[in-house]
């Protein structure tokens, strides 16, 4: 009889064991889209593109003190990507490293979540888009010029929801850093529009 009970309580388990194990299968939620930032308009998902940048440096020396300024231009007057306050950012966990080159930019790897994403406003001058970083002296940063609050949360295994605080009509901008230990890469950006 004690071995009835026990062959029982093994089946039992193996088949508790067994339903659990599916139904964490099943409840998993993994995005389909392609890794990248959606825009999302009316329900609809709008991949925004990515734009390299070249950096301007200028620097005066003032009483021994090394005074600068960086800017950031970046072609193209607009993204031509007209958006509302909300994205999606869907990661690849399988990729580890950035990939960048002329005509591909992924930061969306294993360790990228929105804690790792800036979004800038950007002015336009002379059919540019523009980020200026501010003042630094002697190389460390005395004025950050702005940067858009936002809220985010993890929706799925592999994407997050972001909604920007306080857009008005401009250019904007995401750059990204692929760990909390890495600088913020401001050579490339992932642009959008907010319109009038």
């Amino acid at each position: 009889m004690y071995i009835c009970i026990m062959k029982r309580l093994f089946y039992f388990l193996a088949a508790a064991l067994t339903l659990m194990g599916s139904g964490i299968v099943a409840n998993a939620q993994v995005d389909e889209r392609a890794p990248g930032i959606y825009a999302i308009v009316n329900g609809e998902s709008i991949p925004l593109n990515f734009t390299s940048g070249n950096t301007a440096v200028s620097t005066t020396n003032i009483i021994g003190f090394e005074v600068g300024n960086t800017k950031i231009t970046y072609k193209g007057a607009t993204s031509g990507t007209i958006a509302s306050d909300t994205f999606v950012m869907v990661i690849d966990p399988e990729k580890k490293a950035l990939t960048k080159t002329l005509k591909v930019y992924n930061p969306f790897i294993k360790t990228m979540t929105p804690g790792n994403i800036l979004i800038l406003p950007l002015s336009v001058v002379k059919e540019k888009r523009l980020y200026d970083e501010g003042k630094s002296v002697m190389g460390i940063k005395t004025e950050v010029k702005g940067r858009m609050d936002f809220e985010w949360e993890q929706i799925s295994d592999n994407s997050f929801s972001i909604k920007v605080l306080n857009l008005i009509p401009g250019e904007y901008g995401f750059v990204f850093r692929v760990s909390k230990l890495a600088d913020f890469d401001y050579s490339a950006i992932y642009g959008f529009t907010i319109a009038e």
